[in-house]
């Protein structure tokens, strides 16, 4: 099967560049990034529902316990959902040399 792709002088220049570092034709490095694409489209679709609540859900479902006697208390649960992302955040905010704290306004902001 022959399919033909419009684009402009500058994207094909890039593919061009990127095919020729991978040791690749047009076609094939086509090939290659299609299947790619499509891999991550699966991976992320797999990740959330409809409504995008896939993965947040499914951390909720796997810290409850199986049986009423061990119930969590709601304040529990959202810390043991919340710890993770509240850590990422700071570590996010100590490493990444854009951001900048003021102790001054008390707060972040980009540099």
């Amino acid at each position: 099967m022959k399919l033909t792709l419009s684009m402009y002088g500058y994207q094909r220049e890039w593919i061009e560049e990127r095919a020729e570092e991978r040791d690749m034709n047009l076609s094939e490095y086509m090939r290659t990034m299609a299947t790619a694409g499509e891999r991550q489209l699966v991976a992320i679709e797999s990740l959330a529902d409809e409504d995008g609540r896939g993965e947040i859900e499914a951390d909720i479902v796997e810290r409850l316990p199986n049986d009423e006697a061990n119930a969590l208390d709601p304040d529990e649960l959202l810390e043991g959902i919340l710890t993770p992302i509240r850590d990422t955040v700071y570590t996010i905010l100590k490493t990444n040399s854009q951001i900048e704290y003021s102790p001054q306004h008390e707060g972040y902001y980009l540099e």
